[in-house]
């Protein structure tokens, strides 16, 4: 498992749907560095976008944005 930092584009991030009750990955298509956070962007189908902002305890994350 790789470390938020070691992120690249074309990655995928996974999370947990409870309903499927089974992991789902979304695909990393952008990140810029600010300070000292990541901005995650990554594709949810071919119309939204998630924004990630992780900050640098590398474990601490927050969804800011999501675009449909």
């Amino acid at each position: 498992m790789k470390k938020f930092s070691e992120l690249v584009v074309g990655d995928s991030l996974y999370y947990y749907e409870d309903k499927d009750e089974s992991f789902k990955g979304l695909q990393i298509t952008e990140i810029k560095k600010i300070k000292k956070s990541l901005l995650i962007f990554c594709e949810l189908g071919n119309f939204c976008v998630i924004k990630f902002l992780i900050n640098n305890t590398e474990d601490d994350f927050c969804i800011i944005d999501l675009n449909c």
